[in-house]
């Protein structure tokens, strides 16, 4: 769970945009429907200049994940029915 956005922060301060990462997608749809942008929460957020994806890579992105994970759920369940 914290591998993904530790990853992330990691890229961003190398200057690396990591649009691969499921991390950087997750507020698209609420960011795309609400018409804002989290720049942070709880008690004592940073304000900081925070980047989100291009409504059409966020979506591929997010597609590619769960094609990937139901091929990989299929394959497993077609060697599980097989035993």
């Amino acid at each position: 769970m914290m591998i993904l956005p530790i990853g992330e922060q990691v890229l961003k301060m190398v200057d690396i945009e990591p649009w691969f990462f499921l991390t950087f997608n997750e507020g698209l749809i609420t960011d795309f429907f609400a018409g804002s942008q989290t720049t942070g929460f709880g008690p004592g957020a940073r304000s900081e200049i925070t980047s989100t994806p291009d409504f059409h890579t966020g979506i591929m992105v997010i597609v590619g994940y769960a094609i990937i994970f139901f091929l990989i759920g299929l394959f497993f369940a077609n060697r599980r029915k097989g035993e």
